[in-house]
């Protein structure tokens, strides 16, 4: 995937028009005035969807990123001589520039590359073209990055309601379904489906133990049913439940409390491993101990206080599980 970033001719506020690869403008980002820099970004339709807003008085630069009004994290400047490093503290992705702060590689916590992004010359205003490496991470990046986001954690219903109130009642969300489909089913064919770190150390662990697992998903039962499957660990759970067994989606309680019903379990004995804030908020409501295992989206301050554990690996559930057990 490829997007255009072009600043505007004339622009007192470093405003920029991002293009896709067919020449369409898909965000603006509005120059604000501001102490320090101020950045607003807004969708096709003039909807504001996040700021960039420099943080003052820092020995280096730095900036805070938000998704509408929510915090997601820091873009922060490291000390470095000769060329500029930049780390982003809410995907763990590291930012690396030339000495002369033409071109950037970003590369993800393991070092593998996610985008590069080229300064071309000879032109009137700063132009930049970014290059996304891996298929996988067109979800993170543009438009899809910002819609995957705000649909994170949703059953297909609510998700499409979403994509109708941001982009119009033109959208065809049934045709964007299939093509997503259609990427993913690409992807796991060439590539199989990736898993979370720790996750077959905590299910050897849980199965050691006898504990009883479910899966619940916003997403279509046969398609969770079919990732597991290839993943190798669908035996592993004794229960699965898709967004469409169900009319309420997450953040709504229902999936969760029909998890509990079917493992024959009391809600508040049982645990939820979450990586999404709509996951968080549906398994609160239904009172489960919310554990966040962050992905795509590190926890605001709202969600953090919902949580009852905060992990960076799947297998570090093992110390929470044996400290109950000593409880």
């Amino acid at each position: 995937m490829r997007l255009l970033f072009k600043q505007r001719f004339l622009s007192w506020f470093d405003s920029f028009d991002i293009y896709d690869e067919a020449g369409n403008t898909v965000f603006t980002v509005e120059g604000r005035l501001a102490w320090g820099h101020k950045l607003e970004i807004m969708d096709m339709a003039g909807n504001h969807i996040g700021t960039v807003r420099e943080e003052v008085l820092t020995f280096l630069p730095r900036f805070a990123l938000y998704l509408g009004d929510q915090y997601m994290g820091q873009i922060k400047k490291e000390f470095t001589f000769f060329k500029p490093r930049f780390t982003l503290d809410c995907g763990g992705w590291q930012v690396e520039g030339d000495w002369l702060e033409w071109d950037y590689r970003v590369t993800d916590h393991a070092g593998r590359l996610v985008m590069t992004a080229q300064k071309e010359l000879l032109r009137w205003t700063d132009t930049y073209t970014i290059d996304i490496a891996q298929p996988e991470d067109v979800l993170l990046c543009g438009p899809a990055g910002y819609m995957n986001r705000k649909t994170l954690g949703l059953a297909l219903p609510m998700a499409r309601k979403v994509w109708r109130e941001t982009f119009g009642e033109k959208v065809d969300f049934d045709q964007l379904d299939r093509l997503t489909r259609a990427f993913f089913d690409r992807y796991y064919a060439k590539h199989g489906v990736p898993v979370k770190p720790g996750l077959h150390e905590l299910l050897a662990y849980l199965k050691e133990r006898h504990y009883k697992t479910a899966v619940a998903s916003s997403t279509r039962e046969n398609e969770v049913k079919r990732c597991l499957e290839s993943a190798g660990v669908e035996a592993c759970f004794d229960a699965v439940i898709g967004g469409d067994r169900l009319r309420a989606s997450k953040p709504a309680p229902d999936i969760y409390l029909m998890a509990c019903a079917e493992l024959g379990e009391r809600p508040e004995d049982c645990m939820a491993l979450e990586d999404s804030r709509n996951g968080i908020l549906s398994a609160s409501r239904a009172g489960l101990k919310a554990v966040m295992i962050p992905d795509q989206w590190q926890p605001d301050a709202a969600t953090q206080a919902l949580l009852y554990a905060q992990c960076e690996r799947l297998d570090e559930v093992i110390a929470l599980l044996r400290e109950e057990r000593a409880i």
